[in-house]
């Protein structure tokens, strides 16, 4: 068995590196794709968001919360990871045949380890459907929540 704690604080390393870069880029770029504008400054805001939540979210479950509470977590966070480095920064990067944001991060540090991860954390459940359920309800939840982020702070920023 891994340690969860242990890699959780690396989990929220590494994604705390992958959203500096990918908070330089955005910024230092301000992407425009066929008039869907990526401001700059609110996608700073998106990412500064989100990386202070996954931190109160990793300490308080190191801190208040049962090993169940910690495998799950840390399987979402490695799932995130590598979903995220194919959709947006690896597609993007392929798409506009130039560096997107985070690329580096994506390739670097999330696809190595997070398929190491998940190798190992697949053996902490009783069963495949469980994990696929984690997954499963995990993604969908993240992802609205990072898009109405988005949506938000277009609306503030962009008004």
């Amino acid at each position: 068995m891994i340690s969860l704690k242990k890699h959780l604080w690396i989990s929220g390393f590494i994604f705390t590196l992958h959203n500096l870069e990918e908070a330089i880029g955005f910024w230092y770029l301000d992407l425009d794709f066929k008039q869907i504008t990526l401001s700059g400054f609110s996608m700073l805001y998106s990412i500064v968001a989100i990386t202070i939540i996954a931190w109160i979210a990793i300490v308080w479950v190191i801190v208040n919360a049962n090993v169940l509470h910690r495998l799950r977590l840390l399987t979402l966070f490695s799932v995130i990871f590598l979903t995220n480095a194919f959709f947006p920064h690896i597609l993007g990067a392929v798409y506009t045949k130039f560096y997107f944001p985070a690329l580096i991060t994506s390739v670097l540090l999330y696809i190595p380890y997070s398929v190491w991860l998940l190798l190992h954390l697949k053996k902490e459940y009783a069963t495949l459907q469980q994990l696929g359920k984690i997954i499963g309800v995990g993604l969908v939840v993240t992802w609205i929540f990072v898009l109405l982020l988005q949506l938000i702070a277009n609306m503030i920023f962009n008004t």
